[in-house]
């Protein structure tokens, strides 16, 4: 199956979270608005993980195309405030991942 890169795109617009779509080395595709937002306007074919750092992004993105395995990630950086992430990703056609940013920061936290 070939997909093609509007349906990639169209497919990044269809979260209300940061996300973007990365060919099988971690190079950024397709960025919707809240990712460049939050991570830069001239993310488009740089690396992820020039804008993420976390050390096992890289080889989950790599483990997500050659496996087909999904994997999630807890992240924080600093910007004005330190901010909380959930990070998903997910392969959609052995060539491509998609990896989402879900923002925690001001989730209310349970206390027991």
């Amino acid at each position: 199956m070939q997909i093609t890169a509007q349906t990639l795109d169209n497919l990044s617009r269809l979260t209300d979270e940061a996300a973007v779509l990365t060919d099988a080395e971690g190079t950024i595709v397709v960025a919707n608005e809240k990712a460049t937002d939050l991570l830069g306007h001239q993310i488009v074919g740089n690396p992820l993980e020039a804008f993420i750092r976390l050390p096992n992004l890289p080889a989950a993105i790599r483990r997500a195309n050659a496996e087909n395995l999904p994997s999630r990630f807890a992240y924080s950086r600093m910007d004005v405030v330190k901010r909380q992430f959930n990070i998903s990703v997910a392969p959609i056609d052995g060539q491509h991942v998609y990896v989402f940013l879900q923002d925690t920061t001001l989730e209310p936290t349970l206390e027991r």
